[in-house]
């Protein structure tokens, strides 16, 4: 079975939120793995067991190994399920990532201010307003992104695709750790639905039975982890900033 590190993701630090998020989906996940671990060469020995008895007909053996076969894929599916569910937690959290925060109504400044600044794109030429989009998006002029980003596209002069366009970009740019945090949990998610699938289409082929192998390729990818990698894939995530480089130690010279 994989061996997956799931206590350096339980240490990782992240806000309070992404946290209990974070520790309830990775339980399952090891949850599952354990179980599979703990379970699965039994499994594979009881059907060969079965297999070789010569004492038993092949009607009794194939129903028997079938019945051996769908126990496991059953706990499987079990497992696979209450992971997914856990990995709500963890889809709501990344839809609440927002790039800019809205403003008190009773700070009237700011809301003028924010009109000035979507006048201003609006007034702009076509080229100028894309060139001044592309910074934007790059995480310069935060100000007149937030102005756009809590105003209709149309004041600002954009369209509601260039608006999310821009909307994604700064989920990236204002939150560039925890997005960082999703993928690697993501990741862990997506190995630990491998293993189960593995396992699965293992015991379906020791089964000798097509229809438990296929029962367990279902078991690839779940719905929830499909919906937030969706939501991850969907972001700019070239503007992450790139993890740093360690410095290679200097090596004594030696002496003369």
């Amino acid at each position: 079975m994989a061996d997956i590190d799931f206590d350096a993701a339980l240490k990782a630090r992240m806000g309070a939120g992404l946290q209990f998020n974070r520790d309830r989906a990775v339980k399952a996940l090891r949850t599952a793995v354990k179980h599979v671990d703990s379970t699965f060469a039994e499994t594979i020995d009881s059907i060969e067991a079965v297999r070789s008895n010569r004492d038993m007909k092949a009607e009794a053996i194939k129903r028997k190994t079938d019945e051996i076969a769908a126990d496991f894929i059953k706990s499987v599916q079990e497992m696979a399920a209450w992971a997914d569910d856990e990995a709500t937690g963890l889809l709501n959290g990344f839809s609440a990532l927002i790039p800019v925060r809205d403003l008190k109504e009773s700070d009237m400044g700011s809301h003028l201010r924010d009109q000035e600044l979507r006048a201003f794109l609006r007034n702009l030429d076509t080229k100028e307003r894309r060139l001044l989009l592309r910074e934007c998006e790059s995480g310069k002029h935060p100000e007149l992104t937030a102005a756009m980003l809590r105003g209709p596209a149309m004041l600002s002069g954009i369209t509601e695709e260039q608006k999310v366009s821009l909307a994604n970009a700064g989920v990236v740019s204002s939150n560039p750790d925890e997005v960082k945090q999703y993928q690697a949990l993501l990741g862990m998610s997506s190995e630990v639905r491998r293993t189960l699938s593995q396992a699965a289409e293992a015991v379906g082929k020791a089964s000798g039975n097509e229809y438990f192998v296929n029962l367990a390729k279902g078991l690839s990818v779940g719905q929830t982890e499909q919906c937030l990698r969706d939501l991850i894939e969907s972001l700019p995530l070239e503007r992450l900033p790139a993890e740093p480089v360690p410095e290679e130690p200097e090596v004594p010279e030696a002496a003369a």
